[in-house]
């Protein structure tokens, strides 16, 4: 059943995904985002969101949260991989809704990550560097490391996304969200029924492959500079 959370992450999600929908041109079968209406719409559904559910709206993000307490053992595994699941789920639905909204009141357009101008290859290297950048940038700013400002570290978030699309826009379409990749497919494919089965697994795998590389350096770092300050302080104990 979900939870309060997980409704926070299906509202701010849906929010997001019909941004990017809605502000997106479409014309003789090609389409034009507007990268600054997504960024907005990004600032947004994390504002409404973040202090009920953290505000990630992105599998990827939640992965590199889900992997940081598996490496600390902030939780049972069964625990941080149900809570995993529970937001994913929550996402994909936010965006696949967001989606139905889009095709129903948008002259039938959804915006699609796939397409032939790219190619699987392209797909995971491109994703796979973006995904690394987004979530590394939001991990080194938990704990209120550079800000304890919420809209200062949003703007941060927002920051790191333009960053981390604009990396990759030459070699795929810059999704860096599994959550937006799966919901997109799931409602072209319902709706149209037209989707991009393997591309779509390409940002999937990706996008999961850039948090997990970014959840483990991020865990190593800082696991190194906790165990730094406590040899420290022991050693001043000592004395």
């Amino acid at each position: 059943m979900l939870d309060r959370k997980n409704i926070a992450e299906l509202v701010g999600t849906l929010i997001f995904s019909l941004g990017i929908n809605l502000s997106t041109q479409f014309t003789e079968g090609s389409q034009m985002p507007q990268l600054t209406s997504i960024l907005f719409s990004l600032f947004s559904g994390i504002t409404i969101t973040r202090a009920i559910s953290g505000g990630h709206l992105n599998g990827a993000v939640t992965f590199g949260f889900s992997m940081d307490e598996f490496y600390y053992k902030k939780q049972s595994t069964q625990a941080i991989l149900s809570n995993f699941l529970f937001y994913y789920f929550s996402q994909v639905l936010g965006a696949f809704i967001a989606c139905t909204i889009s095709y129903l009141f948008y002259h039938g357009h959804i915006l699609s990550f796939t397409s032939e101008h790219f190619n699987v290859k392209n797909i995971l290297m491109g994703e796979t560097f973006a995904a690394f950048i987004f979530v590394y940038n939001i991990l080194i700013q938990s704990n209120d490391r550079f800000t304890k400002n919420p809209s200062i570290s949003t703007t941060l978030i927002v920051l790191g996304l333009y960053a981390a699309v604009n990396s990759t826009h030459l070699l795929s379409a810059g999704c860096v969200n599994p959550s937006l990749a799966l919901g997109h497919f799931l409602a072209s494919l319902v709706l149209t029924g037209k989707a991009d089965l393997t591309q779509t697994l390409a940002y999937l795998s990706a996008t999961f492959l850039g948090s997990f590389i970014a959840s483990w350096i991020y865990s190593f770092h800082f696991t190194e500079v906790v165990d730094q300050k406590e040899e420290d302080l022991n050693f001043l104990n000592s004395q």
